[in-house]
């Protein structure tokens, strides 16, 4: 499953290298788009890109590709033991770990990943947790 899946889309709503989003280095980007806005800034936290998908009681997690991350059972009880105010709607937030490497964690959570892990990584992985940035709703 991926993410436009998740939301009640066709799994290939976008082309996969545009399933998401990308970002263009600052400088690459034309003079005449920076001019005249308005530019806020927030900390940067070390992590996985992901995207949390809340629909009814239900969490699912994806990477910046929209495939779904492995390994988020526990990331998913910590989130249906919270109360939330809304049904549905897409979190955009960065999975973190202090225990580990940015390239462990990635590892841990890979989509792709199809080894389970080992008592070592799922304990290290067991302390990764979702700083949030921002909120859209499904039809945004």
């Amino acid at each position: 499953m991926n993410i436009f899946e998740a939301i009640g889309l066709h799994h290939n709503h976008r082309e996969p290298d545009r399933c998401t989003m990308k970002v263009k280095h600052w400088d690459k980007v034309a003079l005449n788009k920076k001019m005249n806005r308005e530019y806020h800034a927030q900390v940067k936290h070390d992590g996985i890109y992901c995207h949390v998908v809340k629909s009814g009681s239900k969490f699912k997690f994806f990477s910046r590709s929209g495939l779904e991350l492995s390994n988020t059972g526990r990331l998913e009880s910590i989130l249906l033991d919270q109360q939330h105010n809304v049904d549905q709607a897409i979190f955009i937030a960065e999975l973190c770990c202090d225990g580990c490497s940015l390239e462990e964690l990635s590892g841990f959570f890979n989509p792709n990943r199809v080894e389970s892990l080992s008592l070592e990584q799922a304990a290290v992985a067991y302390e990764a947790y979702l700083v949030y940035h921002d909120m859209i709703t499904f039809e945004e």
